[in-house]
């Protein structure tokens, strides 16, 4: 199975979403599935923080105008980089081009899970 994982992967503030869909997409690979990563915020990233055998997609370099709206060529990145996923896991609410990106998955009908973590605390 082909498996996206999307989320704010930051390598200079380690959060707990970092860690969770670092050690997530590590247990994926070792059960055979292939996994990728892809930032969704513009932070510095580097291949030495990305386990072995996951594939690391380029993020956003820096915060849109309208961040709520994204272009199609983000479902080219994704192709091209990884192919078409066979599902696509969103870690977090609240961060807006996780949202404009589930639109376009929307339309083409690619299939997505939100993951919610801390976000459903009450002080969120």
């Amino acid at each position: 199975m082909k498996i996206l994982h999307i989320g704010p992967i930051n390598s200079l503030r380690p959060t707990g979403i970092t860690n969770a869909i670092l050690n997530l997409s590590t247990a994926l690979v070792v059960h055979g599935h292939r996994v990728a990563i892809l930032p969704s915020v513009p932070v510095r990233v580097t291949k030495d923080m990305i386990p072995p055998g996951i594939v690391l997609i380029s993020g956003p370099q820096k915060y849109h105008w309208n961040p709520w709206v994204i272009s199609n060529k983000w479902l080219d990145v994704i192709k091209d980089s990884f192919g078409k996923p066979d599902i696509i896991n969103i870690h977090g609410l609240y961060i807006p081009f996780q949202t404009a990106i589930a639109r376009l998955f929307s339309r083409e009908r690619w299939p997505y899970i939100v993951s919610p973590h801390g976000s459903f605390a009450q002080n969120a």
